[in-house]
This record gives structure tokens, C-alpha cells and sequence, in this order.
């Protein structure tokens, strides 16, 4: 077969993937949506109808948004297509050219800089790897089309201080984009009992949120999401195809032709697990994550953020020599890892398909490489 010989998640050696094994249920849904294109929402009217609930679930159970009946958004190809559309829409809108981004930014603004003709404007870092706010304001100029924060970087699993970055970008009249691709599913919960920011649609310069169901959200891949406030900014960037069933539809996503498997495998999950499921699965995943960090400290590890702030562990590395050979032994002995190059580390994302237990194996193994 010629799957053989690619990664299982559920073997539990694959340690850097944002990734999962997707719920049975919602692999059962993506498999009988395989036929429906949500390009052409005429033919597929439940599918579309579908689309619009996860949408309004997201928005109100995950992203605290005031009038979730207002929200607009899709399910995208991924969180790079999200974040390139949030970027769109707020050029389109705002005029500007530049857009104020954190050192820890996903690749996928790079992409969007580059495509759209803007300019990236990078803030430094505190020393937990979040932005500094402070060094944003001074950043902010009349050019400026949108600020990023990030909730759950992709190095270090940082959450910038989204709250602060609300009032700054208000303060300044410019829309504020949050790239949640990875802590979406997870920070709402989280922040019930651990000190994470909100970061929803109840701040008030929030007008865009990128959320990927095919991380945390436990559905098979491509699965991103980007909701925005309301329909301003996606009808700034609104395109309009005569030819399509029924008389024509207008759309504003990159990609015309969309699979509807992975709306109906997120809105089977929705249905299969709700609000309590996904906190319950939150909290797992953290827990384990915490233990993850626990078992380094006594190993001697440094942590690059602890205690973590969401289920990703990120532990320093002290050359790229080193890195390189926690490379080759760890491929030896089986484990799926990836290597961070701001800090230099080794990322460990606690996805349900880890535990502490399998990891700490791991973590065995990074303490022998860096003892010599």
C-alpha cells in the first residue's frame, strides 16, 4: 500500500505536528461530503447551510463575539489562506500598505506580503517569546493596513497579549487581525483557569480571526478558518461568477472550487462534541502538556517559555551541531520531531494523539544528545 510507510499519529512518535488523528466522526462526515463543492453553494444548499452554523459557532462559543449572527467567514484550505484573506480584506479597506507583524509570525504573512505587494513590518519580542506591545504602537504609521497578534506561535506556543494589542490598534484607528490558527480551539477554555488573554470579537478593534479546525479542531486536513467581525472587510475583496448553478454566486475566498468534507467533518464534531467536548479535550492535552514540562525541569532542559502558555513545549537546543544530531538520533530511534530555529529547540506539541508518559522517553533522549 502506498501509505506503508508514511507517519501514524497514533503510534505516538510523531511529535512536531500541529496535526492529529481526526475524530471517527468527523472522518465518517468527510467522507460522505467528498462529492460537494462549496464553490457552488446552489448545488449544495444544506452543505452551505452547514458552512454558515460552524461559522456562527466559532464566533460565538469560541471567539466571544457580541452578535454572532453578524459574523462572516469560511472554512479555507488552511490557516495560510485565512491569514493571506485577512490581510486582502484589510489592505482593500484600509488603504494601507503595511502590516505591523510580530517576529514569531506565521510564514503565511511572508506569502501574503509578497502576493498582496505590502510590507511587513516586524516587532520585537519580549523574553516569553510574545510581542512587545509597546514597540507595536511606535511601529504603527499612516501606512499601516492591519496589526497580527498570535495566539499560539507556531515555535514556542506563545500567546501575545491580544487585550493590549486591542487597545493599541484602537487607540490608532487600525484593524487588528488574530492569528489563532493553532490556540483557537484551545485558549478559550484555557483561559478559565489559566492567565490567557481574550482575544475575541469582544475587543473592539478585533476584525478578523484565523481559526483552524484541522489542528485542534480535530478534522481532517484542509481545514482552515478565518471569521471576521462582520461583512465589511470579506465584501471589500468579493468577487462575482455568473456562470455558477442557479443564477451566480459571489465569493471571496482564494480558492474558487471548495470541498465541503471538512465543513461537514467540523460540523459533525461540533454536533459529536460541543462546547464541553472541546473543553475536555483542552484540558487534556494541557495537562499532559504541563507534565511534559515537568519532567524536562528534572532532566536538567531548558524550557524557551515556561511554563508553557499553551500544549506546546519548546525546549533549547545550544547549537545547530546539536540540533543536528537530536536530528539523526532521534530518526534512529523512530520520533517524528521538528527543530525550531527561533529559539533554537526542539518542539513538542502535546496533541491528543501524546501523552507525558510516551514523550518523557523522548525527553530521555534530548537529555543524553545534550549531556554529550
Amino acid at each position: 500500500m502506498i501509505l506503508q510507510r508514511d507517519s501514524d499519529y497514533s503510534d505516538g512518535t510523531v511529535l512536531g505536528s500541529m496535526c492529529t488523528e481526526p475524530h471517527p466522526v468527523a472522518v465518517e462526515a468527510f467522507v460522505a461530503g467528498l462529492h460537494v463543492n462549496l464553490g457552488d453553494p446552489y448545488l449544495f444548499p444544506n452543505a452551505y447551510r452547514a458552512e454558515r452554523e460552524c461559522i456562527g459557532w466559532l464566533a460565538e462559543t469560541l471567539l466571544d463575539h457580541p452578535a454572532p449572527e453578524e459574523a462572516e467567514g469560511s472554512i479555507v484550505s488552511g490557516g495560510t489562506e485565512a491569514n493571506i484573506l485577512a490581510a486582502y480584506a484589510a489592505r482593500e479597506v484600509t488603504g494601507g500598505r503595511e502590516i505591523i507583524v510580530p517576529a514569531t509570525r506565521h510564514f503565511s504573512f511572508e506569502k501574503a506580503a509578497r502576493m498582496l505587494r505590502m510590507k511587513l513590518v516586524e516587532a520585537p519580542l519580549r523574553s516569553d517569546y510574545t510581542v512587545d506591545v509597546d514597540a507595536v504602537q511606535d511601529l504603527i504609521s499612516r501606512d499601516t493596513a492591519l496589526i497580527v497578534g498570535i495566539v499560539g506561535t507556531t515555535e514556542t506556543g506563545s500567546v501575545d497579549d491580544i487585550e493590549a494589542l486591542s487597545d493599541v490598534a484602537e487607540d490608532h484607528g487600525v484593524p487588528l487581525h488574530v492569528d489563532a490558527a493553532f490556540g483557537g480551539f484551545t485558549a478559550p477554555f484555557l483561559r478559565e483557569e489559566y492567565p490567557l488573554p481574550r482575544f475575541g470579537f469582544d475587543l473592539e478593534a478585533v476584525v478578523s480571526v484565523t481559526v483552524d479546525p484541522h489542528k485542534m479542531g480535530l478534522v481532517p486536513p484542509p481545514a482552515g478558518g478565518i471569521v471576521f467581525r462582520d461583512d465589511e472587510f470579506p465584501k471589500a475583496i468579493e468577487v462575482y461568477a455568473p456562470y455558477l448553478s442557479g443564477g451566480g454566486a459571489s465569493q471571496y475566498t482564494i480558492t474558487g472550487t471548495r470541498p465541503g468534507a471538512p465543513v461537514l467533518a467540523l460540523y459533525a464534531n461540533i454536533l459529536e462534541l460541543g462546547e464541553e467536548g472541546y473543553r475536555r479535550i483542552a484540558f487534556r492535552c494541557y495537562e499532559e502538556t504541563l507534565k511534559v514540562a515537568e519532567k524536562a525541569r528534572e532532566l536538567g532542559l531548558e524550557l524557551a517559555v515556561d511554563p508553557p502558555h499553551l500544549n506546546l513545549v519548546n525546549i533549547r537546543l545550544p547549537d545547530r551541531g546539536t540540533a543536528e544530531r537530536l536530528l539523526r538520533e532521534a530518526e534512529r530511534e523512530g520520533w517524528k520531531i521538528s527543530v525550531s530555529t527561533k529559539p533554537l529547540g526542539v518542539r513538542i506539541v502535546m496533541m491528543p494523539h501524546l501523552d507525558a508518559e510516551t514523550v518523557s522517553r523522548f525527553l530521555e533522549l534530548v537529555a543524553r544528545v545534550l549531556g554529550g
